[in-house]
């Protein structure tokens, strides 16, 4: 549903903005939806969260009455705004480190995480960076599968016609999309040409008795789905014509 909603293309949708495409999201989706509504935990942290390792190195232990006892040096600086005179040296020390390093550009950037529960939790932050991202897509008039519309104006996909790793055809459908359009059009003008002329002839046939109406009626059903089949590139166009003159 994502798809046809942020497709550029889509009926009824074309002048919409981002944000209100994802307004005609959430309310069609709500009344389909179990889950009309999606709760999902952000976390947020000022260095990598999965790189904590540097920290052990600021622990310290000490033999107090016969018992070891561990601390980490820097916690000293949680009250660091109330004056240096009960701050471990090695905590200051450490401290001017971290400011040097932070100077010379060393310094980590905001991480957000989230924390998922299903799939469709997944599909739900696809969806909500989406639309944050204001990403918009359209299917590909190659290949028919959609992509990301940076340009409106473009029309095909920079997917390889061959995808197979073995392959020595780099073209992609950008390369071959124009020319494969233009033969379609030329090769639908074609077909609607030939099933006229072959439109024609059957009706002339009731009048010399050659054919039954019924039987002009059949064939004109057919021959609207063979056109229509042509069109849609699953039925062969030199078949087609060898067909409509039987």
């Amino acid at each position: 549903m994502i798809y046809w909603i942020l497709d550029v293309n889509t009926p009824y949708l074309k002048e919409l903005s981002i944000p209100e495409r994802a307004s005609v999201y959430e309310r069609v989706h709500a009344t389909m939806s179990d889950h009309p509504h999606m709760v999902v935990v952000k976390q947020i942290s000022f260095s990598d969260p999965h790189s904590r390792y540097y920290r052990s190195g600021y622990k310290r232990s000490e033999i107090v009455d016969g018992e070891e006892v561990q601390w980490n040096i820097l916690g000293d600086l949680y009250d660091f705004h109330k004056g240096t005179e009960h701050i471990h040296p090695e905590a200051l020390e450490e401290l001017q480190s971290i400011v040097e390093s932070v100077q010379q550009g060393y310094f980590e950037e905001v991480y957000e995480e989230y924390e998922v529960n299903s799939f469709y939790e997944v599909l739900f932050l696809e969806v909500y960076h989406m639309i944050l991202d204001r990403t918009l897509v359209k299917k590909c008039g190659s290949c028919g599968r959609y992509f990301v519309v940076k340009n409106l104006n473009v029309e095909y996909c920079g997917r390889l016609i061959d995808p197979d790793e073995e392959s020595l055809d780099t073209r992609t459908c950008s390369d071959v999309g124009p020319k494969r359009s233009y033969m379609k059009k030329l090769e639908e003008g074609l077909s609607l040409k030939f099933y006229d002329r072959a439109y024609k002839t059957h009706y002339a046939r009731i009048n010399s008795g050659k054919m039954t109406k019924q039987e002009f009626f059949l064939w004109h059903q057919e021959a609207k789905e063979k056109l229509e089949m042509v069109r849609a590139n699953t039925y062969d166009f030199e078949e087609f014509k060898i067909w409509l003159k039987k």
